[in-house]
């Protein structure tokens, strides 16, 4: 079997089918650092775009009204931003070739940025729990062994 066998697979009236080529019979196939790369440029624009100009995705999911007059809609989505960028940032350091645990920590790195500009900048206190909780993880991820 190759190895994209098992999610190549579908279970129809009981019985599993094959519904894509596998393996070396893929007639299209990319590098893992390819892939990871345009996953980053995917995160990245939607961190863009969902940070600095909440009320585009903000106006397309729930109208303009809430765009224009919904502050916590708003900035909830942008905090979605934050969690493009963490995605992206994952996605960029695994494709340079890191482990998934020094990937996952540079990406979570993010958020007590975010957390510090909605406290300083915007005027608004993030949840206690998630702010310790962010504070934890990220803290620990400083003492990954090498």
């Amino acid at each position: 079997r190759g190895a994209g066998a098992s999610f190549a697979r579908a279970l129809v009236h009981g019985r599993a089918i094959n519904f894509l080529p596998t393996g070396s019979t893929m007639p299209f196939t990319i590098p893992k650092e390819t892939f990871l790369y345009s996953v980053a440029a995917y995160g990245a624009v939607h961190a863009l775009l969902f940070t600095l100009k909440p009320e585009i995705p903000t106006m397309d999911s729930f109208g303009e009204d809430a765009a224009k007059n919904n502050k916590p809609v708003k900035v909830m989505t942008a905090v979605m931003g934050s969690m493009f960028g963490v995605l992206a940032t994952a996605s960029f350091v695994l494709a340079r070739g890191h482990d998934a645990a020094v990937a996952i920590h540079c990406g979570l790195s993010l958020l007590p940025l975010r957390m510090a500009y909605d406290a300083f900048v915007e005027k608004i206190t993030p949840p206690p729990p998630a702010i310790a909780m962010t504070a934890a993880i990220v803290g620990a991820g400083f003492f990954l062994k090498k």
